[in-house]
């Protein structure tokens, strides 16, 4: 049996992330479509949701913020790495 694959699996899993950002531009589902189609064309990236709405998009993978942000705005939808802000934080008696 060779170990090497198992290994390989586990440090992809070790690598994964989820990365906020916070894109301009979208306004329609066909927004949504390149969006989606431009990250998930990237090495790494495994899962992306957008949320048009609050103009947020959720990447999930082994990849880096810059190459997302960079592939987002070749594409025309400028992009930046989501904060936190005082209303996103939960204190334990809002659970």
């Amino acid at each position: 049996m060779n170990p090497a694959p198992d290994f390989a699996d586990n440090l992809e899993e070790l690598t994964m992330q989820t990365i906020e950002l916070n894109v301009q531009g979208m306004t329609c589902s066909s927004c949504v479509k390149h969006v989606n189609a431009s990250l998930n064309q990237l090495a790494g990236v495994t899962s992306v949701e957008v949320d048009l709405t609050a103009g947020r998009v959720r990447v999930t993978g082994s990849v880096e913020a810059e190459p997302l942000i960079t592939a987002l705005d070749s594409v025309g939808y400028p992009a930046q790495l989501a904060t936190s802000t005082a209303s996103d934080i939960k204190d334990c008696d809002q659970c």
